[in-house]
């Protein structure tokens, strides 16, 4: 019974007055508690020693001994506790400080040894300038884009960016080489298409975008459009649309000099207007995806035409359809028959092209340019295709050239030419040419 005793008390005795060493700093109450706990302990060591001595300890002095530790703990264990705390973290410190200036250091250790382990009051504030720091050199030497945007965007959360400085810095100076070498690439003498001419304000309105999104929390570049369609038939249409009629292919099909013109449907609608924005911005993706392989250096967002546009670089994209007096034959061919179906009017399309800031500036503006959708176009067309469907391929055409032209006067290199286009309606994925 003494062993059992004295074992017993030695054991809990210890875990306990380790638990006075970590826990009293949190107050009087914690320690008192604990010091009753150690006080029964010592009670039942000192029983034990009486028994292996052949006696028997009296309950009073028992007590009073459990008493009397228990009173000592409560007073003297915070103050024990607070200077062992301290001394912990003080060696913790110091621990981390040297090693994060290591090659090979771990930010993680700063949770692990330090956050985990120091009890929140006795904490240094700094410690999470140590960490985001060390998760910075991190990712920068692994060059894990992903991670240093995350830390950037951490970083804007906090709202604090003078106390993460050197952070943000570590991670821009990351962001910056990369894009530095993406540049290089991009605008080298060799590099775009001789098919369009390199424009160099373009280029350097882009430099300044780079420059951005190397301390941006996110890679997006926001593609808004501005569409504006007039359809109304300008003048010198009656005299054309006469003359196209007594075309002799016209006659052929039509001899009463009736041939119809197409009614445009909903080619011009918002909702194919919709798809057509989606094709431009895959287009232009794609070409941007051959030197930013990385989606965490840049891409390509839709903006709503009410789309908040506060605080997002965008790539503004203005389109105005107008009709001319010209028109087109419209021919069917089935099988070895060519047949003419009607008369399409032309349209033209009036470019623009502007690239915006966060503040809403406007980096680079060139001057409108004009594209003519369907001087000779093959289309694919199904049996059960609206009459329309024409007008609608000339308006996928012109948005998907207009994307290469813009790609081409980036450097880039622009998607490949297709010579013929199929329908697609509103929900449809866009067939292969």
């Amino acid at each position: 019974m003494g062993v059992l005793k004295g074992g017993l008390g030695c054991m809990f005795g210890g875990g306990i007055a380790i638990g006075l060493m970590v826990s009293a700093h949190q107050g009087y109450g914690v320690a008192a508690v604990l010091g009753i706990m150690m006080g029964l302990c010592v009670w039942g060591l000192v029983s034990g020693i009486a028994n292996l001595a052949g006696k028997k300890l009296h309950p009073g002095i028992g007590a009073g001994i459990a008493a009397a530790i228990a009173l000592v703990s409560a007073l003297v264990g915070p103050t024990v506790s607070t200077s062992y705390a301290k001394g912990e973290e003080k060696d913790a410190w110091k621990k981390l400080t040297k090693a994060e200036k290591e090659e090979n250091f771990v930010a993680d250790r700063w949770k692990t040894e330090y956050v985990n382990v120091i009890d929140d009051k006795f904490e240094r504030p700094e410690w999470q300038e140590h960490w985001f720091s060390a998760r910075a050199r991190e990712a920068a030497k692994a060059k894990n884009t992903q991670a240093l945007r995350e830390l950037l965007k951490e970083i804007d959360e906090t709202k604090d960016n003078k106390r993460f400085k050197e952070a943000r810095e570590i991670a821009t100076k990351a962001f910056s080489e990369i894009y530095d070498k993406a540049k290089a690439k991009m605008f080298a003498p060799t590099a775009g298409s001789a098919e369009f001419p390199v424009d160099p304000e373009l280029r350097g309105a882009f430099a300044t975008l780079l420059g951005d999104l190397a301390q941006s929390p996110d890679p997006n570049v926001y593609v808004a459009f501005v569409n504006a369609a007039k359809l109304d038939a300008p003048e010198g249409t009656d005299k054309q649309l006469t003359l196209m009629r007594s075309d002799p292919q016209v006659r052929v099909q039509f001899p009463g000099g009736d041939a119809p013109v197409i009614d445009p449907g909903q080619a011009f609608s918002p909702s194919y207007d919709s798809r057509r924005r989606q094709t431009f911005i895959s287009a232009m993706s794609e070409s941007f995806g051959k030197v930013f392989e990385d989606a965490s250096l840049l891409s390509l967002v839709p903006l709503d035409e009410k789309g908040d546009r506060k605080n997002k670089i965008i790539f503004e994209v203005s389109s105005n359809i107008r009709r001319t007096p010209d028109f087109y034959v419209y021919t069917r061919t089935t099988g070895a028959e060519k047949k003419v179906a009607g008369l399409l009017f032309a349209i033209e399309v009036e470019w623009g092209f502007k690239i915006l800031d966060r503040s809403g500036k406007v980096l680079y503006s060139p001057k409108p340019i004009v594209s003519l959708p369907a001087d000779e176009l093959r289309v694919s067309r199904g049996e059960n295709d609206p009459q329309w469907a024409m007008y609608s391929v000339m308006m996928d055409s012109a948005y998907y050239n207009y994307a290469r032209r813009v790609t081409g006067n980036f450097g880039l290199v622009p998607p490949p030419v297709k010579e013929s286009f199929s329908y697609s309606g509103v929900g449809e994925s866009t067939p292969t040419p």
